[in-house]
């Protein structure tokens, strides 16, 4: 086997660990979540009126970086590849850009997703898409039923934005 005879890789003798976060304030857009709250299916602290708390965080070790994101996020918020999505709801540029991982320091770049909490899902305002016609030849929307809003990915990216320039201003030990 041509990997045992490779050299081991380098060794670090520390890896500094840093942790930051930030809690958020997100508006409960969400009919269906909001009607699963006053039924009791959903039981979750609100902070106001139709506004709830989740959380973002952002931890480096040595070189590695990984976004805590507290749902399920699309891959083109943290990869590229938001769209212009002709037929939106939104006709507007995409507001979660640049991606996520072009953003994070480090050598490697993770994503956690469901970290700290289940907001489902998190799409870009400008690929949200509930009222007909639908995107790309779908029948019905499904991501949309099942997220907090279309508010929620532009303000979970400004956030994680925050964290990451917080991040790349602190001083390494």
């Amino acid at each position: 086997m041509t990997a045992s005879r490779s050299p081991p890789p380098p060794s670090v003798a520390s890896a500094p660990l840093t942790v930051h976060a930030r809690t958020l304030d997100l508006p409960l857009d969400n009919p269906l979540f909001l009607l699963g709250t006053f039924m009791g299916v959903i039981d979750r602290g609100y902070s106001r009126w139709l506004h709830f708390r989740t959380e973002v965080a952002l931890v480096t070790l040595g070189d590695a970086s990984l976004a805590c994101v507290p749902g399920e996020i699309y891959p083109e918020i943290v990869n590229g590849g938001v769209l212009r999505a002709p037929g939106a709801d939104f006709d507007v540029e995409p507001v979660e850009v640049p991606p996520l991982r072009q953003l994070m320091p480090g050598k490697v770049q993770f994503l956690l997703g469901l970290a700290n909490d289940e907001i489902g899902y998190i799409i870009p305002r400008s690929e949200w898409d509930q009222k007909p016609p639908h995107l790309f030849g779908e029948r019905k929307p499904y991501g949309e039923v099942n997220s907090c809003g279309p508010r929620t990915a532009p303000l979970l990216h400004a956030a994680l934005r925050e964290l990451i320039e917080l991040q790349k201003a602190t001083p390494r030990p």
